[in-house]
C-alpha cells in the first residue's frame, strides 16, 4: 500500500514538473556550452598573450577565435552524446 501511493505522489510531482524539470535541463546544457566556449577561449588568451585582438567577440559580431572554439565544442558535445548513445545500446 505504501509503495503504491509512493508510486502514485512520484508520477504527479514528476507530471506537474515537467516543464520545469525541462527548462532546468535546456539551461544547464547552454551553461555547459557557454562555458565549455569560453574555457577554449581563454586557452586562446593563454596560448597567444600579446594577440588578443584575435580573442575576444562582441555581441556584434562572432571573430573567428569564438567560431573555432564553438565548433569544438560543438564536437566535444556530439562526441559524448554519441558515446552515451553506445552505452545506452548495449
Amino acid at each position: 500500500m505504501k509503495q503504491e501511493i509512493a508510486e502514485v505522489v512520484s508520477e504527479i510531482f514528476a507530471e506537474e514538473n515537467r516543464k520545469t524539470f525541462t527548462r532546468i535541463r535546456l539551461a544547464s546544457s547552454t551553461a555547459d556550452k557557454n562555458i565549455q566556449i569560453l574555457m577554449e577561449m581563454m586557452n586562446t588568451l593563454l596560448v597567444v598573450i600579446g594577440a588578443s585582438e584575435h580573442a575576444y567577440t562582441s555581441r556584434i559580431s562572432k571573430t573567428k577565435t569564438w567560431e573555432q572554439c564553438e565548433d569544438v565544442v560543438k564536437m566535444r558535445i556530439a562526441e559524448y552524446k554519441q558515446k552515451k548513445d553506445n552505452q545506452r545500446s548495449k
